[in-house]
């Protein structure tokens, strides 16, 4: 009964694995030529072990299937095990997102609304489309 009630109040126990449909996976070792390999990186550092990466996870899959540009890249690196970069870019709490720009000195903290609507519009704008669309979240009228 104490695990029913545990597993009910805490979820899953599985740590969390991002989906690598649409995006790269970093690590300490790969972060470095992932970064300077492509115009725009945009990256989702995250905990296996984060309730809030867990339910930004299908967020993230959504997004970065959507964008279809050879020039972008969307990965994610998971920080307990890739401590090296974690302790370099001073990431002190997940779900973080950060943008660059073929380099590893220049990232752009993303401090925007957490939906792919506004992630687009941001990666899109650093990429200089002439037209990177909207923030705004498209609400379907119901009828």
């Amino acid at each position: 009964f104490l695990f029913l009630v545990l597993f009910t109040i805490f979820g899953n126990a599985e740590d969390l694995h991002v989906s690598t449909k649409c995006s790269v996976e970093l690590t300490d070792e790969n972060f470095k030529s992932v970064i300077e390999s492509k115009k725009i990186v945009f990256v989702f550092f995250y905990s296996a072990t984060c309730p809030a990466c867990r339910r930004f996870a299908p967020i993230w899959e959504d997004t970065s299937c959507a964008l279809k540009d050879e020039s972008i890249v969307f990965a994610q690196l998971e920080g307990n095990a890739n401590q090296g970069v974690i302790n370099a870019y001073s990431v002190s709490h997940t779900p973080t997102l950060a943008l660059f720009h073929g380099d590893m000195s220049t990232p752009i903290k993303y401090s925007g609304q957490q939906n792919k609507e506004a992630m687009l519009f941001f990666i899109k704008s650093q990429a200089g489309y002439e037209n990177p669309g909207s923030p705004a979240v498209h609400i379907e009228d119901e009828e």
